[in-house]
């Protein structure tokens, strides 16, 4: 297992040299127009995945998504799972973070919308209901946002690598390969937060497997998910 995270850290050290070498080989007006790119991905995502995470309410793949998300079989508390959200008491309020016992990307929008009581035009009543719905409307608003990221991201490529073929970017006159290396390792920063983002949805897809173990023991995949900003795009309800 020890093997398999130094691997892990070997690709990110890998990705970060590769995005430096295309930046370097870019110049900095083209790298830094691709990691402004990146930033604009992100907005875009934000505000779009909403709405492809609404179109895609009662989908197959919506479904399938539910059907995976399903974890009260492993559940700390079968009475309290079975509590209606509406009649939760202080003390059982408080025994949340520990019944759901999941990320923490999970476990804060549970929270929210238990308080909140955001799922109950959706037909969920118990805690077991709002915790299976907010596992599957979280890891839906994780995967739109990689989608519309993906898309936007592709998009931006092509319309700056058309104009850098038919005009191309005047470079700088001195250190330009170094400040294209800069941005290319700064967009090699802001991706692997965008890959990070399935973190916590593998680690509740295999939660206690030996997989799960070797993701929350890699130094490297949990800094950029415990410290991925991203989540504070990703909501427990789906307009």
């Amino acid at each position: 297992m020890e093997t398999i995270i130094q691997f892990i850290g070997l690709i990110v050290i890998a990705a970060f040299a590769l995005y430096i070498l295309s930046g370097a080989k870019q110049g900095f007006i083209c790298s830094c127009a691709n990691t402004l790119s990146v930033a604009v991905s992100w907005l875009i995502s934000a505000a779009l995945s909403p709405m492809l995470a609404s179109g895609l309410q009662g989908s197959s793949f919506h479904t399938l998504v539910t059907y995976m998300s399903e974890v009260t079989d492993s559940v700390s508390s079968i009475q309290l799972a079975k509590t209606p959200v509406s009649q939760l008491t202080a003390a059982q309020f408080a025994q949340l973070p520990e019944y759901a016992n999941l990320p923490e990307i999970y476990t804060d929008r549970f929270i929210e919308n238990v308080t909140n009581q955001s799922l109950a035009g959706t037909g969920a009543e118990t805690v077991s209901q709002y915790l299976n719905m907010t596992i599957a409307n979280v890891t839906m608003g994780i995967i739109c946002f990689v989608i519309v990221y993906l898309v936007a991201r592709a998009l931006f490529m092509i319309i700056i690598s058309t104009a850098n073929y038919t005009s191309p970017f005047r470079v700088l006159k001195h250190y330009d390969s170094i400040a294209g290396g800069v941005m290319g390792a700064i967009r090699a920063y802001m991706i692997l937060h965008v890959v990070a983002m399935f973190t916590p949805v593998l680690l509740t897809f295999v939660m206690g497997t030996e997989l799960s173990k070797l993701i929350s023991g890699s130094e490297v995949i949990n800094y950029f998910y415990m410290n991925n900003s991203l989540f504070e795009f990703i909501r427990g309800v789906i307009p």
